[in-house]
């Protein structure tokens, strides 16, 4: 194989790669349009994810507590991982009641980053962009508000919109830049 034939920069690889990018683009614009329309499949589908997560990281926890079975603290890691485990095990069988938690970490993460951000974009001023910071200190402490009003209905619909909506706009851009890179 001749150096010339294997791609070495990014946009090599992006020209030569450009058909996977567009097929991942238009995949995971089907998937956004698919939770924002039915959010309720976006809610159950995140939420079965973060529990197999759990049950994975338990699972990895358990094995690592009894390889290092002498050293001190072997309860301790022994018992991580077994919680780990019963967190990610009623997750999955309980996919609701894990997204209601979930719903209630998101509402609270984005009042206190939203809170957060309103003071650092006030502290930045009068620098170049403070106002898009605080715009966007107020736009995520409205989010948590309207999320932490609505629950626990909310949780039906928060994650999966929110998934959805992250999803739709990964999909654009990976569209946009296989194209760009089919075209260069």
């Amino acid at each position: 194989m001749t150096g010339a034939s294997v791609p070495t920069s990014v946009s090599d690889v992006l020209r030569h790669n450009w058909g996977w990018l567009l097929v991942l683009g238009l995949v995971q614009i089907v998937l956004g349009a698919t939770a924002i329309c039915v959010p309720m499949i976006g809610t159950v589908a995140s939420a079965l994810f973060v529990g197999w997560l759990f049950l994975v990281a338990g699972v990895a926890q358990v094995v690592h507590a009894f390889q290092g079975r002498g050293a001190k603290g072997f309860f301790l890691h022994l018992l991580s991982g077994l919680l780990y485990l019963a967190a990610g095990a009623m997750i999955v069988l309980y996919p609701m009641g894990g997204a209601l938690t979930l719903t209630v970490f998101l509402a609270a993460f984005l009042l206190v980053e939203g809170g957060v951000r309103m003071w650092l974009g006030l502290h930045l001023r009068p620098g170049e962009g403070w106002g898009w910071v605080l715009v966007s200190g107020v736009l995520g402490v409205f989010a948590g508000a309207m999320i932490w009003s609505e629950l626990p209905s909310s949780a039906v619909w928060a994650l999966g919109t929110l998934v959805g909506i992250n999803f739709l706009f990964s999909g654009v851009s990976l569209v946009s830049l296989a194209l760009r890179a089919r075209n260069v």
